[in-house]
């Protein structure tokens, strides 16, 4: 994962950051049924905190 993002000039300060940017990735990939695009995965390295609450999902009532 570091090598994919390190290809499209990201960088994380930690081994924590990273996890959590690649759990956000599997979540969101799962989501689109699909591969994320290089913008998508950009989007979820720099705002993983956005990302966390756009694939939070809660059912209407």
């Amino acid at each position: 994962f570091r090598h994919i993002m390190g290809k499209m000039s990201i960088s994380f300060k930690d081994k924590d950051e990273a996890n959590r940017v690649l759990e956000l990735a599997r979540y969101a990939n799962v989501e689109a049924q699909k591969p994320l695009t290089e913008d998508e995965l950009k989007f979820i390295a720099e705002y993983p905190d956005i990302v966390k609450k756009l694939l939070t999902l809660t059912p209407l009532e």
